[in-house]
């Protein structure tokens, strides 16, 4: 909307901000240092000429450079630099105190070189498309550098470094005033800068300085220490349509924005909004041209997904529909009350109240530009409320569609729910504890309990070697999902005797990038402590033949954790010892008992001499037991006891396995060889081994079955082969089986005898074909009566057919 017009204390009445805004405008489309967005030019109309006003549908930036005097359009290319394109070609003249007049869209100058008769040094020209000049009036005046039309639609110049300013009316070239100013606008350490006006003030940079003086009282106020004395004078100035200052600086190229605030005050707030790239000149000098009016449309995005206690960031997008280009626009967003703090870094944004007011620049048709505001999501924002917010868009110009004015966007704080439970324990190794290697399945429970969609739905268990699986993982709101995974129990979780570990789910909420997740669930296995140790004691040798006196016995005790916790401080405790001399010494590996996981186990020994009371006592007997102490425990547990006895008790016993070298026989004469492998698996040596035929089913008589010389004394463990044949006959092959039964039989050396469980095998039979050769008179007889049968069949017919 236009801006009243400003009233001052001279009673001046100074121009509508709009009808300088506009043009200016151009520069936040053009420069990126201002917004960062590059606007497409507007082309001249098809009728325009050289040395034609400019087309006041486009608004445009003019930069003169150079000697003599260049004129260049200002653009900003693809990489966000600022560019210079000619207008035209280069001017016969040096000009500068370069201006736009928006009441004829012609720019002014001063002529500042004496190079042409036509254009004489000090003269006013009137400067067209194609940078053509034509003079104006036939007066001459005093040489500016720096040149501005002011409220009163007068042009004001000047050379820095005098004390008065011209005006002058373009109209008729008529010097209608000097001003005479409190100071020179030059200095040496700024420089000679142009100015551009601002609520009612000429404005100068350079060098770090700013420069203000009031056309109504010649007051010229120097502000030093605005920014870097780096950029040195800014040879060309203009006014941005949202009120910001624009310079371009002469020896750097650098574009700068500046934002001035109480620029009536003795010390007004300035700010650097941005600066930027573009090429550099020592005769620079700069002015704008203003647009008109179009229809807008507004687009209001944001987060579907609200964080409690985060930052959300709405983007207010106005865009031109055409068909004209914009001079501006003002956008109206009162945010939801529930919100806090809001905020924004756009420089033609304010907040006030809660409502925020962004005024828009220059928009040609068939471009948009974008708005950044914020609040603050209050921690105990509910769930279940839907935020929504709405922003409008008013127009500077008539706006024929007033239904695309404005945009809502909604949001919610995204909730994701997980309960996690223990579905099952499974005993991998079926060993009835709850161990090592055991697997835990788990259930998630995962639920989106808020009002937003969400997906990629994981869970987060630092427990689990592999993630957890979930059948679906796009979660609408209020829907759910069950996922699952395994986890092997370790040693460590059994030693503890408890696994519990905390999960976590997320997912991602619509339109968001980064996941929200949910409260943690905690569950615990109860895993029971079952420590358990086994000893077993042996003793080497342990025969009756080694029986003897000063026989070295060495004494080997297994140690071995058959629970299911780690056993520490592992000790073997010796119990009952019936010897006569002194045991020695148990010795166990270094470190060996020092901590015992379960199926470990570790072997110590024991010496002991056998002395002639032993002898005389015909045994000797020693028992032990182990030790340890289990996790978390202060009372070591015990094994049971194990007991071992020299000579160890007789203990006689054989085995036999009998088997045959023929699986099926089908003629007689074929011999069967039968093999019996006979072992001793007992604790003494068994005499005279030999084999008892049992029950045989075959027709013949079996060979007598032969043993080997070893058979006279076999020792523990050790075997023979004994063997036999058989000859099959006739009356055996009747397709049924062979059978043969045996046993092994023996005695101890004291005379006891010894036998075997039975063992038998059996070779299968085939039964003979039955013979055919004398049956041929028979079957010959018995067809030809066939044949004589069949013939008399057929007379008969053939007789009764008659």
């Amino acid at each position: 909307m236009p801006r009243a017009p400003h009233e001052v204390t001279d009673n001046r009445t100074r121009r509508p901000w709009r009808a300088r805004g506009g043009a200016l405008l151009a520069v936040v489309a053009l420069i990126a240092a201002a917004l960062g967005t590059t606007a497409p030019w507007a082309a001249a109309p098809a009728s325009a000429a050289p040395g034609d006003p400019f087309d006041a549908a486009d608004p445009l930036v003019f930069v003169g450079q150079e000697q003599p005097t260049g004129l260049y359009q200002a653009i900003t290319n693809a990489d966000g630099e600022v560019e210079f394109e000619t207008e035209g070609p280069t001017s016969p003249v040096t000009y500068n105190a370069l201006a736009y007049n928006t009441d004829d869209n012609y720019l002014y100058a001063i002529v500042n070189s004496d190079d042409s008769q036509e254009f004489p040094e000090g003269s006013l020209i009137r400067i067209g498309q194609e940078g053509v000049l034509t003079r104006v009036g036939t007066e001459t005046y005093s040489t500016s550098i720096v040149g501005a039309f002011g409220d009163d639609g007068l042009y004001y110049s000047a050379r820095p470094e005098n004390d008065e300013l011209q005006v002058i009316d373009v109209a008729t070239g008529a010097l209608v005033d000097t001003i005479e100013l409190s100071q020179p606008m030059y200095t040496a350490e700024i420089g000679g800068p142009d100015f551009a006006l601002l609520d009612g003030y000429f404005w100068g940079a350079g060098s770090g300085a700013i420069t203000r003086t009031d056309p109504a009282t010649g007051e010229v106020t120097y502000f030093p220490g605005v920014f870097s004395a780096d950029l040195a004078i800014a040879g060309a100035a203009w006014t941005f349509g949202n009120g910001n200052l624009g310079f371009s600086f002469n020896a750097s190229g650098s574009v700068m924005q500046l934002a001035v605030e109480n620029p009536d005050a003795d010390a007004p707030t300035f700010t650097v909004v941005s600066t930027g790239p573009g090429p550099a000149s020592n005769n620079n000098d700069g002015a704008a041209s203003p647009g008109q009016p179009t229809d807008l449309s507004v687009d209001k995005t944001g987060p579907a997904a609200l964080v409690p206690g985060g930052t959300i960031e709405y983007t207010i997008t106005v865009t031109n529909h055409g068909p004209g280009n914009s001079s501006g626009f003002i956008v109206s967003d009162t945010i939801p009350e529930m919100l806090l703090n809001p905020d924004t870094d756009e420089p033609n944004c304010t907040v006030a109240e809660g409502t925020f007011t962004c005024i828009g620049g220059r928009t040609e048709a068939g471009t948009s530009v974008d708005f950044t505001i914020s609040a603050e999501v209050p921690d105990d924002l509910d769930p279940q409320t839907l935020v929504e917010n709405t922003a409008t868009v008013s127009a500077n110009e008539e706006d024929p569609d007033e239904e695309n004015n404005t945009s809502t966007s909604g949001g919610a704080v995204p909730e994701v729910q997980l309960e996690k439970e223990v579905a099952s324990i499974e005993d991998a190794n079926g060993n009835g504890l709850t161990d090592t290697g055991d697997l835990v399945h788990y259930n998630f429970t995962v639920t989106n309990t808020g009002l937003v969609d969400l997906s990629d739905i994981a869970i987060e268990d630092p427990l689990l070697s592999e993630p957890a699986t979930c059948p679906v993982t796009d979660l609408a709101a209020g829907d759910n999902t069950v996922c699952t995974a395994t986890y092997a129990l370790t040693q460590g979780d059994v030693d503890a005797s408890w696994v519990a570990n905390t999960a976590t789910a997320s997912g991602v909420p619509s339109g968001a990038e980064e996941p929200i997740t949910s409260e943690p669930s905690t569950t615990g296995v109860e895993i029971p402590a079952e420590p358990e140790l086994t000893i077993t004691k042996t003793a080497d040798p342990a025969t009756v033949d080694s029986y003897v006196v000063d026989q070295d016995i060495t004494y080997t005790f297994l140690v071995t954790n058959t629970g299911n916790v780690t056993q520490t401080q592992v000790e073997v405790v010796e119990g009952e010892f019936t010897g006569n001399g002194d045991l020695g010494p148990i010795t166990c590996p270094d470190g060996a008992g020092d901590s015992l996981a379960p199926g470990d186990s570790f072997a110590c020994t024991a010496s002991y001499t056998l002395t002639q009371e032993d002898i005389d006592a015909g045994s000797v007997e020693n028992s032990a037991t182990a030790t340890g102490f289990p996790p978390g425990g202060e009372i070591p547990i015990e094994s049971p006891p194990s007991t071992v006895t020299i000579p160890p008790p007789a203990e006689p016993a054989l085995s036999v396995v009998k088997t045959s070298d023929t699986v099926s026989v089908q003629e007689a004469g074929h011999v069967i060889t039968y093999s019996f492998l006979v072992t001793n698996i007992g604790n003494v040596t068994i005499e005279d081994v030999t084999i008892d035929e049992g029950e045989f089913t075959g027709a013949g008589e079996l060979e007598p079955v032969t043993c080997p010389a070893a058979a006279a004394a076999l020792a523990p463990d050790e075997e023979v082969v004994c063997t036999t044949t058989y000859e099959v006959v006739e009356a055996d092959l009747t397709g049924g089986e062979l059978s043969n039964t045996a046993t092994a039989t023996g005695a101890t050396p004291g005379g006891d005898p010894v036998t075997s469980p039975e063992s038998s095998t059996t070779t299968d039979t085939v039964a003979p074909l039955p013979t055919t050769g004398s049956s041929v008179l028979p079957i010959a007889a018995i067809a030809l009566l066939l044949v004589g049968a069949g013939t008399a069949l057929a007379v008969a017919r053939r007789r009764g057919a008659n």
